[in-house]
């Protein structure tokens, strides 16, 4: 992938960033047995040490975060490639990580600047904007969650954790670029509430 011509110079070092994440993440996929792209991981059977799939729709993802929640024990970092709620997104960043003192932190993309943020004011903080192309999770530097291939044609994208050195070593390389370019969400950017959300 190339990055586009016209970019500045660092967000096209983002771009290429997010390329090589993508193409390592796809090769680590690709070397699994067949038999391991059948069914998602159990919940129970969750682990930060081994490629497996948490979903293969939102709906299955999102009902395995909690037990990856409970697995982080330093940082959860997401980057969100919109302006969508970086709590759905980020399901670390809830009262029960915050109060064991994970660090949370969310990445939007610049276009979020450009209407509401689809979050509660609260998490003013946690939420930085720069560009961001893709969506990922990094769990405590040692794993990261991304959408993988469409393997169902009923349903939608799989979703992947990845504890394989050389992608977390580009998920991090990501992260520490994004965030190098990254600036505080503006005081014109508004949060919406809960009921608003709703």
């Amino acid at each position: 992938m190339t990055a586009p011509a016209g970019l500045p110079p660092e967000w096209a070092a983002i771009t290429t960033a997010s390329a090589v994440l993508r193409q390592r993440a796809a090769r680590a996929i690709a070397s699994l047995p067949a038999a391991s792209l059948a069914q998602p991981v159990d919940a129970g059977q969750i682990s930060l040490e081994r490629l497996q799939m948490l979903g293969r729709n939102g709906d299955e993802v999102r009902a395995r975060m909690p037990v990856v929640e409970r697995l982080a024990e330093r940082s959860v970092w997401a980057l969100s490639p919109g302006a969508a709620d970086p709590r759905g997104l980020h399901a670390a960043a809830t009262a029960r990580s915050s109060a064991r003192g994970i660090d949370m932190k969310v990445v939007v993309d610049l276009r979020a600047l450009d209407g509401p943020v689809a979050a509660a004011p609260e998490l003013a903080d946690l939420v930085l904007a720069a560009p961001v192309y893709l969506q990922m999770i990094l769990v405590d530097e040692r794993a990261v969650i991304l959408h993988g291939p469409r393997i169902y044609p009923s349903a939608g994208r799989t979703c992947w954790l990845h504890p394989d050195p050389l992608v977390v070593e580009a998920a991090v390389d990501l992260w520490e670029m994004t965030v190098r370019n990254a600036i505080p969400l503006p005081d014109h950017v508004v949060f919406l509430t809960d009921r608003q959300r709703a």
